[in-house]
């Protein structure tokens, strides 16, 4: 595993992670994709299909993040961009409008 690239390197063997695969044939490349597996089959498999001349890279799956978190944040962060208008314009600052995007 020393060879591989750093984003490959696993933080636990029993990690979830996902195997990319590209195998030559004779009528053409062909690309599989294998998830769930652990970090240590995955390495081992990655390894041996390399071996052999193949295309194999895995990396570790990542925990998903909640959608109500987002919104919370994203709550939070209008909120705050709200309090700030208000405190400049008080101030005698007047913010600049934001220009419209080109279509």
């Amino acid at each position: 595993m020393e060879n591989l690239p750093d984003i490959a390197q696993p933080t636990n063997p029993g990690a979830a992670a996902t195997l990319f695969v590209r195998v030559e044939t004779p009528r053409g490349p062909r690309t599989t994709v294998q998830s769930n597996l652990t970090v240590a089959a995955a390495a081992d498999l990655a390894f041996t299909m390399n071996v052999a001349g193949h295309y194999a890279v895995y990396q570790e799956e990542r925990p998903g993040f909640k959608f109500s978190a987002f919104l919370a944040r994203r709550k939070k962060m209008k909120e705050r961009k709200r309090k700030a208008l208000a405190k400049a314009k008080d101030m005698g600052v007047i913010p600049f409008k934001r220009l419209a995007r080109p279509r």
